[in-house]
């Protein structure tokens, strides 16, 4: 596992990556790859600045990112708002999610908010992000 050193992200470069120009990204065609991440980053800078020193600084700055842990935190996010509870507490079980856990998503029934944004005023229960999970 990647040493978490930013917001539990591997570093401020993947954090701010995955924030400014992958959030809220659709993967409905299926699973996106590293690779894939990578290239289309690098395309939108391209395409949305000219040649200068502030594409080279943005270039720069995506070049410590950690492409693998973007596509694993867009491909669960995109999972986990997919599927059904059932097959996150199958998927659960077979991972090693504490128990505890699971029985919360047996017993309560989502609210169709989108737990992956952060508003108090809308979310004044605690939840959990498949990245906080993951061990260390």
């Amino acid at each position: 596992m990647t040493e978490v050193t930013y917001n539990g992200w591997a570093n401020y470069s993947t954090c701010r990556t995955r924030l400014e120009l992958f959030d809220g990204w659709d993967v409905s065609a299926g699973p996106v790859t590293a690779e894939e991440i990578e290239c289309i980053a690098e395309d939108r800078i391209k395409f949305s600045s000219e040649e200068g020193p502030a594409r080279d600084y943005a270039m720069a700055f995506i070049s410590d990112v950690d492409w693998r842990e973007i596509a694993e935190s867009i491909n669960q996010s995109e999972w986990a708002t997919r599927n059904s509870r059932m097959e996150w507490i199958t998927w659960g079980k077979e991972n090693g999610i504490d128990h505890t856990l699971l029985g919360w998503a047996k017993d309560n029934k989502p609210d169709n908010t989108d737990v992956y944004k952060l508003d108090p005023n809308k979310h004044p229960t605690p939840f959990v992000r498949p990245r906080s999970l993951e061990e260390e």
